[in-house]
């Protein structure tokens, strides 16, 4: 990468919010799915934005998907329960300040579920195709 370079990455994250001891999708209750998944991933660009000037986010798709897994509530016996989460795929368009934070941003990722593949963003597409 190089500074003022303009970047087009493309991603899919879980859109999860933590409230007390849960997390729930980031759209529940809200009547704009899609600006409640777009005002999630701008929360979270926080983090890029000294190093990269976000020019444009776009939410290409998102959907639903069950999974499994484990839960305990202080001595209560581990169990496994079913849980429906947010899959979000994003395009994010960016101006490039400072190359080694932006790399360093793209390795950690974004949003819980990190661990499980989720929330990595990478260059995918032409930045000419937004203009």
């Amino acid at each position: 990468l190089q500074a003022g370079e303009t970047l087009a990455l493309s991603g899919r994250f879980v859109a999860l919010r933590r409230t007390k001891n849960r997390s729930r999708d980031a759209a529940a209750g809200r009547e704009d799915p899609e600006g409640a998944y777009t005002a999630w991933l701008r929360e979270r660009l926080v983090d890029l934005m000294p190093f990269a000037s976000i020019e444009q986010t776009r939410i290409d798709r998102f959907s639903r998907r069950r999974v499994l897994r484990k839960v305990a509530h202080g001595r209560e016996r581990t169990r496994v329960a079913s849980e429906v989460i947010p899959m979000v795929d994003a395009t994010v368009l960016l101006t490039v300040c400072d190359p080694v934070g932006v790399e360093r941003w793209m390795r950690l990722g974004l949003g819980p579920q990190k661990a499980f593949g989720y929330g990595a963003f990478l260059p995918t597409i032409d930045p000419r195709e937004h203009a």
